[in-house]
């Protein structure tokens, strides 16, 4: 090109390039707005026709990454809509699914507890989700007459969630008010040992609770005590329980062997990510493993913490148990 050398070519070059990915990223990003406005709008309409072909619904924000999630059944309420939008899912007759995540607030108390004023009408929903939300125990407390009278509710799963001392309370109030839970999912939230232990023991009712997710909740002492409870309970139906990332160390590990101990019904057990279980700790849960009456078929571990003389302790528990069927490392 006259009037530029070779390097003054190139950089301009690439400034123009730079240029043109900045424009096609721009209309990128426009035409993304663009389908997901059009997909909530489609959403929104069959919320309000009680579409039978709409089984689930997340409530969640425009423009949050979910690269994992399918965007063809969420959508957000607008400012004025909370109240009427949950009333509308009230009403709904199809709805099995309700996902609620506000992405670390931004949403008015007051709307979100208009939201689900509406939303304690409805008795389809088999399964109600809070992720990413940051609330008391009024939200609960509202909840109830959905929890008591809606029969074919049997999973609540609430994912990193901030819930405040009084929420926790509450919950676990609200927990004792109805039964009909068969799984209940509570990872990655905030909460003291304490907490933990009034949550387990409120599910004492549930006999019918067959998964327990308990994964990133720093399950302490007290904790442990409660869940061997509930194990050793003669009418528990309990499956499968999930204790990954737990910090769990070897007097946790030991309390765990205890809960094991007096257990039939328990078929899987996640306790992988627990890098502070020593081979003692592997030890004395191994021994409950070996115990006859232990049914438990799928035991998830981390390679990263057994160790040869650990190895050598599972290599006599998997001889001495006839039922492990699966070994996840």
């Amino acid at each position: 090109m006259e009037g530029f050398n070779e390097h003054e070519e190139e950089g301009w070059n690439e400034e123009i390039n730079h240029d043109e990915e900045e424009v096609a990223d721009e209309d990128a990003e426009e035409e993304k707005v663009k389908r997901q406005i059009k997909s909530e709008e489609k959403v929104k309409r069959q919320v309000e026709s009680d579409d039978p072909d709409l089984v689930e619904l997340k409530i969640r924000r425009r423009g949050y990454d979910f690269s994992h999630a399918n965007d063809d059944d969420s959508y957000f309420p607008h400012a004025d809509d909370w109240e009427r939008d949950g009333e509308i899912i009230g009403r709904n007759t199809h709805l099995k699914v309700l996902e609620f995540s506000t992405l670390n607030g931004g949403v008015a108390k007051e709307d979100v507890e208009k939201f689900f004023r509406g939303v304690a009408n409805n008795r389809s929903i088999q399964k109600l989700i809070f992720c990413g939300c940051i609330f008391g125990g009024e939200l609960f407390s509202i909840l109830i007459p959905f929890f008591k009278s809606n029969r074919n509710f049997e999973c609540l799963e609430i994912s990193c969630c901030v819930l405040e001392r009084d929420g926790i309370d509450l919950l676990a109030s609200v927990l004792v008010e109805f039964d009909s839970l068969n799984e209940f999912v509570f990872s990655g939230c905030r909460i003291d040992n304490d907490g933990l232990q009034e949550l387990i023991q409120a599910l004492a009712g549930h006999s019918g609770l067959k998964k327990l997710i308990l994964s990133c909740s720093q399950v302490g002492r007290n904790g442990f005590a409660a869940l061997a409870t509930l194990l050793q309970n003669p009418n528990t139906e309990l499956a499968v329980i999930d204790l990954g990332r737990n910090r769990i160390d070897d007097e946790g590990a030991a309390a765990l062997s205890t809960c094991l101990a007096g257990n039939s019904t328990l078929r899987e057990l996640n306790i992988s990510s627990n890098p502070d279980i020593t081979e003692t700790g592997w030890q004395a849960i191994f021994a409950a493993l070996q115990i006859p009456h232990c049914r438990l078929e799928t035991l998830s571990l981390s390679e990263k913490s057994i160790n040869d003389a650990t190895a050598h302790s599972l290599s006599n528990t998997l001889a001495n148990n006839s039922t492990i069927r699966a070994l996840n490392l």
